[in-house]
């Protein structure tokens, strides 16, 4: 019956998958304008269960441009994470990031605070792992005018939502699994006027664990995001490394302890 139940989620899930693609496709068809990018994506992340119902969570990140040589952005977080079941969870926390913009030839770094709230579900469909999660965020982004910074900041939100999978591809369990995921992201906002369609983020890599506390998460990145202007796009091509730290600091453990970590960004 569990089974079963997975089952139907994970095709109702996919039905809202498949409408994303399409809606995605459709507006690439309209597109004028797309900007190509080469990138790195390295982080580190970790939520610590403290007891049955609580935990913390926490993350760090850089990315770059051409690989490594050019800074986009840096982001730290904290929060804290709440079990509904073990299966089921969640989660609210903070952010900070500094987005890098070019200005007289220096790099300039804009603030964006960010609030997170966040329900994350897990389900089996045979050894497959599968996760779904939902995200509403608001975001403050520091203004930059004439290139300088301001003490003004642009209100939005945005809405998220992933659908991934963990798929063994070995009969040995030490060994990486397949990891796929794809989450689409809308916004809205007193300043998003031509772009609600914010982004797409399409992966595909290998995960494996490397203890019991700790395990990493490797590979390529799609990033299809419409800028503000409505016509204009950017196609991200990012490499990725996470490592994840996994504690169960419970003295007394029940139930399982599902040791998926994912980025907070």
């Amino acid at each position: 019956m569990k089974i079963k139940k997975a089952f139907k989620i994970f095709i109702v899930a996919a039905k809202l998958v498949l409408l994303m693609v399409i809606f995605q496709t459709a507006i690439a068809q309209q597109q004028k304008q797309t900007t190509k990018q080469y990138q790195t994506w390295l982080g580190f992340s970790s939520t610590m269960r403290l007891t049955d119902k609580w935990g913390a969570i926490a993350s760090i990140q850089a990315n770059n441009y051409q690989f490594i040589t050019d800074p986009n952005f840096y982001y730290v977080s904290g929060g804290a994470n709440y079990w509904l079941q073990n299966n089921f969870s969640a989660a609210i926390f903070y952010s900070h990031e500094w987005d890098a913009t070019d200005a007289d030839s220096a790099t300039l770094y804009a603030n964006e605070n960010r609030i997170t709230q966040q329900l994350k579900y897990t389900s089996f469909i045979g050894k497959a792992a599968m996760q779904q999660r939902f995200r509403v965020e608001e975001r403050w982004q520091q203004k930059i005018e004439n290139g300088k910074k301001t003490d003004q900041y642009k209100y939005s939100t945005r809405l998220r939502y992933l659908l991934g999978a963990d798929i063994p591809i070995f009969k040995n369990p030490k060994l990486p699994l397949l990891a796929v995921s794809d989450e689409i992201l809308f916004q809205f906002g007193p300043g998003i006027v031509y772009n609600t369609f914010s982004q797409n983020r399409l992966f595909i890599g290998i995960k494996q664990e490397l203890s019991e506390t700790w395990s990493y998460e490797m590979g390529y990145l799609m990033q299809y995001e419409q800028n503000s202007s409505g016509y204009q796009y950017t196609l991200d091509n990012d490499f990725r490394l996470f490592l994840y730290y996994s504690p169960d600091l419970r003295k007394t453990k029940t139930g399982t302890h599902h040791t998926h970590v994912e980025s907070l960004e």
